[in-house]
């Protein structure tokens, strides 16, 4: 099977952008409900509420990344903007709420698979 296909690429990419878009949205405009975070969580999510220009600049940053994605411009440097949330995607799932881990596990893989990808573009950066 050849893991670089162009069909395979381009189905990721698209269905990340898409995931990205709709998520960052709904920070702006809640069209999907947010399950209420107990705990830790909790605790975490309404930092974030009440810093809201982290909130902002996070789902800000998902929707640019997710046009990028859509559209098929700037994919490397997408991927390098995205790379910092998709970690924190799963580790908040993780460490939090196991059980919403899939979405957040499914752009990390998709962030870290596009990295590959695209690795040719990256080289310069891990040069001595």
């Amino acid at each position: 099977m050849d893991f670089k296909n162009k069909w395979l690429v381009g189905t990721l990419r698209s269905l990340a952008g898409l995931m990205l878009i709709v998520f960052g949205l709904n920070g702006f405009l809640h069209f999907m409900p947010m399950p209420e975070m107990a705990g830790q969580a909790g605790v975490l999510m309404g930092a974030l509420f009440s810093t809201p220009y982290m909130l902002w600049m996070i789902k800000g940053l998902e929707i640019v990344v997710g046009v990028m994605y859509l559209l098929d411009r700037w994919t490397a440097f997408a991927n390098l903007l995205l790379a910092p949330l998709s970690v924190n995607f799963v580790a908040f799932h993780a460490v939090y709420a196991l059980s919403g881990i899939g979405g957040g596990l499914f752009i990390f893989l998709v962030n870290l698979y596009l990295g590959w990808v695209h690795w040719d573009k990256y080289k310069a950066i891990f040069r001595n």
